[in-house]
Parts: C-alpha cells; sequence; structure tokens
C-alpha cells in the first residue's frame, strides 16, 4: 500500500537559490516514513508497547528537480516485501512537485528489538501491515551495490596502504607496522 502526503516547503527545507535542500528532502522523506509507521502500530508512540523501534540504516536518493520555497509537494511511500534476509528491509519513496517527479529515493531500515538489545526478526506478519509493493524506484537494490563498491575501495586502500607501510617502513617493527595499519583502518572506517 502507498502512503501519501502533502507537505509545503518551508523555511528551514530550503537552501542555495531557495531551492530543497538535501537535508529538507530527507527530513520529508524520513517524516512520511515515521507516519505511514504511525499508521500500522509500529511508530513512535508504539515504541513502548512493542519495545522494538525501526532503525535507519542507509539511503540513495536521486534529485531530479529541487522543489522551492512555499512550493506544495506530494510524498509517496511504501515498504518493500523482504526478499532474502529478514532483518532487513527496503522501503521506496517518490516525491512530486507540480505533478512531476522531483525526487526518487530508497533507505533500508532494520528493527530493533529493545529487551534483547538486538536485531529483530523482521516477521512476515509485520511487514504484511504496511501492504508492501514490489515496486523499487532504483532498478537494483541500489545501496547494496554502493555498499559493495564501499567495501572494494576500502580493501584496495587497505591493501596499498599496508604495502606502502611495508615497503618504506622497512625499519619498523612489526608491531608497529600493525599499530600504523590499525589506525589507519580506523581513521578510514571514520568517514564511512
Amino acid at each position: 500500500m502507498k502512503f501519501e502526503r502533502e507537505y509545503y516547503v518551508g523555511i528551514k527545507d530550503v537552501g542555495l537559490n531557495n531551492k530543497m535542500s538535501n537535508y529538507g528532502i530527507l527530513s520529508c522523506l524520513e517524516e512520511i516514513a515515521s507516519s505511514h509507521s504511525d499508521k500500522v502500530g509500529y511508530g513512535v508512540n508504539d515504541i513502548e508497547s512493542k519495545k522494538k523501534v525501526w532503525l535507519l540504516m542507509d539511503w540513495k536518493l536521486k534529485v531530479i528537480e529541487r522543489p522551492e520555497y512555499g512550493s506544495k509537494i506530494k510524498v509517496e511511500t511504501w515498504a518493500r516485501p523482504i526478499e532474502k534476509r529478514p532483518f532487513s528491509t527496503y522501503r521506496d519513496f517518490k516525491m512530486f512537485n507540480n505533478g512531476k517527479i522531483s525526487a526518487i529515493g530508497t533507505s533500508k531500515w532494520i528493527l530493533f528489538d529493545l529487551e534483547t538489545n538486538k536485531i529483530a526478526k523482521i516477521t512476515e506478519d509485520i511487514i504484511d501491515l504496511y501492504k508492501p509493493e514490489p515496486e523499487k524506484v532504483f532498478e537494483k537494490d541500489e545501496i547494496e551495490k554502493l555498499k559493495e563498491r564501499r567495501e572494494q575501495e576500502i580493501t584496495a586502500s587497505l591493501v596499498k596502504l599496508n604495502n606502502d607501510i611495508f615497503k618504506s617502513e622497512k625499519h619498523l617493527s612489526e608491531n608497529d607496522r600493525v599499530y600504523l595499519v590499525v589506525a589507519s583502518i580506523m581513521a578510514t572506517l571514520g568517514d564511512v
């Protein structure tokens, strides 16, 4: 089931040239996702009783045309069926301005159990509350594709770094080289 809402682009939503900023767009998308969860009984007001909370893990956003300050926009969202892993799910979005798509997005979510402090399995009865739609705004699960590419880049960088340290710092002990690699990994992961 697609869930939709209308919004006005306010002052907090705009940046350069009074056009909607990425922050404004993502805030709108997060707001409608929250409203959809409220409607099906897994929203902010249900956290205390359900002892579970949705956590946003990743986004992919494509802006086609930025709405201007004062524009009335329509945003649609829907949950997608769980395909592979029952521990994460995707939600897609479309933003319309004057009847034309102005942005599309996809997001990856997990359900966190506050009693066990662990990721909860997203059961069919939970996902069925959202009446999932198979439509995807991107051809493939772009978040997974980007994550794989990012991991490959990190691995290649770390291999190069390790080789560089080994070649240029031959006077260092093995422990010192390991320390430099670990410090570099920590610095790299801080930017991921």
